[in-house]
């Protein structure tokens, strides 16, 4: 079959062994699906077809890294964690997600490098950055950040740390021409101290956001959540620091209102939180039962995990309930006003699995049903801090984009959209909307 590329529309490349063309998609195999397009000299580089910057273009030495077992188990690791039992099309990739954060990062260090940003100057450089964003998120665990939205990861299973560690080792592991080593980028994606470098990969506005608001935004069909790729122009270096033209203030509010839409709407649905939940307390059962340990969950991906936990007498139940659609309803939601003055208290009980359960029985009790059949969800209030809001604009020292008014009025918002919730069975909740009116029920 002829392909339906021509080299020859391929911008700065001429001949046929230059170019190996990769299709880029959720279940695709890389060894499999890379349509290769050469003559008899060796590929210089890969071309990734994307959903949504449709070329992306990676060296040989960074596709090796690529088609290591450690990135590809991030093929198996849904992005958004159960998010897609509600919003059918979420069902994208941490590996996606890894490859378009590498894109992004290329992105803006093309652009810095052509406005001749001092620390940034040379294409060494450029490929050390984007390798550190490829790496970024190789060490989360199975259903991402879902078990530590639902406290059974918490800091010191930190999963930054453990893709510091992966991308050190795989790094060393394979043949290449990095004029970097393995350490390099260890110290780009945990750091010590931050740096332009750094920035770029996890600091305020950087790749790693833009690509997932961009790539959730598409998949779970919510548009307001995407951006205005102009903000990567609207980047620059002051004081060895990544910080914001006063050009780019417009489209980085728009980003705060994206970031915040998304929240409110898709990461922190109703249903979105309860499915979490539920695996959450299947997975600290089985931990609990010594049947794996925390460490096991950064080795496996979402299938592997769910089939053992649906070995697991107790765990199964969690996994049967949402897979037949028989959890738990919302009852009862009670703001970040409305429960201020327990804040501290309602944080130790989420960090405190066996009171959590413990009061769920006795909310249980109260309206006559199983304790495995209440739900209490309370989120992570430091979660609730919208971080891209403290980049500098103008200078490294100069006024941060949460002083801006309209800024100020989305964080602000962004905050107030923590709440702690109550599920109990359908039958249930008028009886547990009237019988807890206030969070002081609870105890």
């Amino acid at each position: 079959m002829k392909s339906p590329y021509r080299i020859q529309d391929i911008k700065g490349f001429k001949y046929e062994k230059d170019i190996v063309l990769v299709i880029m998609g959720g279940t695709i195999n890389t060894k499999k699906d890379k349509l290769m397009v050469r003559g008899n000299g060796k590929a210089k580089i890969s071309i990734f077809r994307d959903p949504i910057y449709k070329d992306m273009e990676f060296s040989i030495d960074i596709v090796k890294l690529i088609d290591t077992p450690q990135m590809q188990r991030l093929r198996g690791v849904l992005q958004l964690g159960l998010v897609s039992w509600v919003f059918v099309g979420a069902t994208h990739t941490r590996f996606q997600h890894s490859l378009g954060t590498m894109h992004i990062g290329g992105r803006i260090i093309k652009n810095l490098i052509q406005r001749g940003s001092k620390g940034i100057d040379n294409e060494d450089c450029m490929e050390m950055i984007m390798v550190g964003c490829l790496f970024h998120d190789v060490g989360v665990p199975a259903f991402s950040h879902t078990l530590y939205d639902h406290g059974i990861l918490g800091e010191k299973d930190n999963h930054e740390l453990k893709s510091a560690i992966i991308a050190k080792n795989v790094i060393k592991s394979i043949q290449s021409n990095f004029s970097f080593t393995g350490e390099d980028i260890y110290n780009l994606i945990y750091p010590i101290k931050n740096t332009v470098e750094t920035d770029i990969i996890s600091g305020t506005i950087d790749a790693d956001r833009i690509d997932y608001l961009n790539r959730d935004s598409l998949y779970t069909g919510v548009s307001y959540g995407s951006i205005d790729d102009r903000i990567i122009l609207e980047l620059k270096v002051d004081d060895g620091r990544l910080i914001l033209k006063e050009k780019g203030v417009p489209p980085a509010i728009s980003l705060l209102f994206a970031r915040t839409s998304m929240k409110e709407n898709v990461y922190d649905h109703r249903t979105s939180r309860i499915l979490g939940g539920l695996i959450s307390r299947g997975v600290w059962r089985t931990i609990r039962d010594k049947r794996i340990n925390k460490k096991d969950l950064f080795g496996m991906n979402d299938a592997e995990l769910l089939s053992i936990l649906r070995g697991e007498k107790e765990a199964k139940g969690y996994v049967s309930a949402i897979e037949n659609r028989a959890f738990p309803k919302l009852a009862k939601t009670w703001s970040l006003r409305e429960v201020a003055d327990h804040i501290r208290d309602l944080q130790m009980i989420r960090e405190n699995m066996e009171k959590r359960l413990e009061i769920e029985r006795e909310l249980a009790k109260k309206i006559g049903v199983d304790g495995n059949q209440v739900y209490l969800d309370i989120p992570d209030l430091n979660r609730y801090t919208i971080n891209e809001a403290n980049i500098p604009v103008g200078k490294s020292n100069g006024k941060k984009l949460k002083e801006y008014p309209l800024a100020k009025s989305i964080g602000e918002a962004y905050s107030n959209l923590f709440s702690i919730r109550l599920y109990v069975p359908k039958d249930r909740i008028k009886i547990a909307s009237n019988k807890f009116n206030s969070v002081y029920d609870l105890n």
